[in-house]
């Protein structure tokens, strides 16, 4: 055989195989979700889904929003969405919310649109057995896409309404956003484009240019319709093609801009003082590179990042449940701003006096981590919980709601990343889950924050002096070193034991049809009253009550304060010689959840599980009821906690209002006591 013939031959085999390599790991979207583009360029994707019945839920997506405005148009994006409510082709001012509130729907800008950097979103849901009702609601839909009328009196009064909506953001948020994003957005489009907008452009901006925009970013290719609900995908295809079709193609198509955050290497600081802030919040962050979760490899990837982040966020937990804990929380998590803006923090809230011990012990528990990585113990730990949770997550998978599953949706038109179907999602997560390595996340966990963050954001109230000064804060976030970080995480062996089974077993006394209820009772030999009834609202798993009459009701009015309290003070405490944080270890690889509270007339456990691990929810349910703990951590946990916002109580403008409420309807009543100095002094351990 001729040799260039035989390389050429090899060459193409070998990309071939390097192709089919690529093209077998990507990821694919759910195949139950039909998609198509319409001969204008608008594209549509419908899904089947029966929870609940009878509904369909509709979404258009635009891809346009406030990144898309000129300089001179700064919160038309958002006018936009508010116009869209006000009159349109086949639609009179009103006539939208008198329609669509007359099928039981609440409806307006605030409830059912949302506009942001990139993106112009609407929703509506109608019911599925009216095929004259879908149709309406596709006509509204495409009326929004290219026939919003734009009356001039009512474009008048919409600028009062933004203006308002402006204002009320006024406070506490807004000064902290004010300061924010010039800090986390700098140099971007983002910083200069808030989807509010400039309130001198929206009073004063003409109806030319608000059309201008709608004209130049409402455009088919721009656009996607989303139907899913409990309807044949055939019959919710064809309603999008006899609304959609004939909304004429744009003359020229466009590409939509993108935009991203510029990376900025040095650190910067910066201190808000705010007399409506009510206590000492601290950010480290940095910006997240995001890269789109298109194969199997990004998707692994992915889980060991956030097995980094869980674990680093189980230790500062075990912390906070210790009575020598110096903040009241921490935690690290990913936050994001748009679509394409993201940002990676650790934060903290001290206590009173323990700033500057907090921020040290937060840095000295992310370079430990950095150091020595995590143990196995934690590593295994949070596979269980994961394994758990997604077995639970696939089993439930045909109760997902409409609302959801559309969700999911209009993120991957978005995001560009695929929805995944749950059969996928499950088999992938299972997958990786078991295969991720010790060293694997030991080398993520350098990745949550690389050289300790690039922003450090301190809130604080105005008159608080606990708070550095910003170069003395910057050296100990920049130098700050200790030999605790030296010292590595010791292993701890849990037997996951909670409860011994009762060496005898009761009897039933009485067994009782119920058949009002559609349920069955049965009478133990204690009394205990036991009510079952078999539903199919969710599968392989059950929720529970179980409770007395009476509550705070039977409290002595001096003891008000301290029953109020006293079911979180055996939460932070745990039982059965069992802390708090432990239990939740024990119970990571298990889909149990518990709780318990005094109310003003009932005292009640609550909870679910899955069928499988009822016997860990009744070890749970029997431990907290028979052998409660009250320990010296738990009651400082709960005290700090109260300390704290009844020392900060009235900062907030609605505490001073609801405080005085309060004291109108119900006196001095100390059953109706909010949480400041009196309520503290008499909360009572004992």
């Amino acid at each position: 055989m001729n040799s260039k013939r035989l390389l050429k031959n090899v060459l193409v085999v070998f990309l071939a195989l390097i192709c089919f390599s690529s093209c077998e790991h990507r990821l694919k979207s759910n195949p139950a979700i039909k998609n198509g583009t319409l001969e204008n360029g608008m594209t549509y994707y419908v899904l089947r889904n029966a929870e609940p019945e009878n509904r369909i839920m509709l979404r258009l997506v635009v891809r346009a929003g406030s990144n898309m405005e000129e300089e001179d148009q700064r919160g038309v994006a958002h006018l936009v969405e508010h116009m869209a409510f006000n009159g349109s082709e086949h639609f009179e001012e009103n006539a939208l919310v008198s329609y669509f509130e007359s099928i039981g729907m609440n409806f307006g800008p605030e409830v059912n649109a949302y506009t942001s950097f990139d993106e112009t979103v609407y929703m509506l849901e109608v019911p599925a057995d009216d095929p004259e009702m879908l149709k309406t609601g596709m006509l509204v839909l495409r009326d929004w896409a290219c026939a919003i009328s734009f009356d001039q009196v009512q474009l008048d009064k919409e600028r009062g309404v933004v203006t308002e909506e402006w204002r009320l953001g006024r406070g506490l948020n807004g000064r902290i956003t004010d300061t924010m994003v010039p800090l986390l957005l700098k140099d971007s489009r983002y910083a200069e484009r808030l989807p509010i907008g400039s309130m001198d452009v929206v009073q004063n901006v003409s109806r030319e240019r608000v059309v201008d925009f709608y004209k130049t970013w409402y455009r088919p290719e721009l656009m996607s319709v989303v139907l899913v609900g409990d309807a044949d995908e055939k019959v919710l295809e064809k309603a999008i093609k006899d609304a959609m079709s004939d909304i004429p193609a744009s003359e020229k198509r466009i590409e939509r801009p993108e935009y991203s955050i510029p990376s900025h290497s040095q650190k910067s600081i910066e201190i808000l003082r705010d007399k409506e802030q009510p206590y000492p919040l601290v950010e480290i962050l940095e910006p997240l590179v995001l890269d789109k979760c298109l194969t199997e490899s990004d998707f692994r990837y992915q889980m060991i990042i956030d097995f980094a982040q869980d674990i680093l966020n189980q230790r500062l937990s075990d912390i906070t449940a210790t009575a020598s804990s110096p903040w009241l929380d921490a935690a690290c998590f990913t936050d994001s701003f748009a679509q394409n803006v993201s940002f990676k923090a650790l934060a903290f809230v001290p206590k009173q006096d323990m700033f500057d011990a907090s921020l040290k012990l937060l840095l000295d528990e992310y370079d430990r981590l950095c150091v020595h990585g995590i143990t196995s113990e934690e590593l295994e730990l949070e596979k269980q919980s994961v394994l758990s949770s997604i077995k639970q997550t696939y089993e439930n998978r045909f109760h997902v709601s409409s609302a959801s599953h559309a969700s999911q949706i209009v993120d991957q038109i978005l995001t560009g990343e695929p929805d995944l179907s749950y059969e996928d999602f499950s088999r992938l997560t299972t997958k990786s889950a078991k295969s991720i390595r010790l060293e694997e996340v030991n080398n993520a966990v350098k990745e949550l924050l690389s050289d300790r963050g690039t922003l450090l954001l301190a809130l604080a109230p105005e008159d608080s002096t606990d708070v550095p000064s910003k170069e003395v804060l910057y050296e100990t976030w920049r130098n700050y070193q200790s030999p605790v970080a030296l010292e590595a995480k010791e292993e701890s062996k849990l037997d996951g034991q909670i409860y011994e089974r009762p060496k005898t077993k009761t009897s039933v006394k009485t067994k009782t049809r119920l058949s009002d209820l559609g349920a069955t009772e049965y009478v133990l030999e204690n009394n205990v009253r036991i009510i079952f009834k078999k539903t199919k609202f969710v599968d392989n798993s059950f929720v529970f009550y179980a409770g007395s009459q009476g509550g705070l009701s039977l409290v002595d009015d001096a003891d008000i304060p301290s029953a109020k309290v006293a079911s979180e003070y055996v939460a932070s405490s745990g039982a059965n010689g069992i802390s708090s944080t432990d239990f939740g270890k024990i119970l990571s690889g298990y889909n149990v959840s518990l709780s318990f509270d005094i109310d003003d007339y009932d005292e009640y456990f609550y909870g679910w599980a899955a069928s499988s691990d009822a016997e860990k929810l009744l070890q749970s349910l029997s431990a907290y009821f028979v052998k409660p703990d009250f320990t010296d951590d738990g009651w400082e946990r709960v005290y700090s906690a109260y300390k704290t916002s009844a020392d900060t109580r009235g900062a907030d403008p609605s505490d001073a209002f609801a405080d005085e409420l309060i004291s109108l309807v119900y006196g001095d009543s100390v059953r109706h006591l909010p949480v400041n100095a009196s309520f503290l002094a008499q909360m009572n351990r004992s």
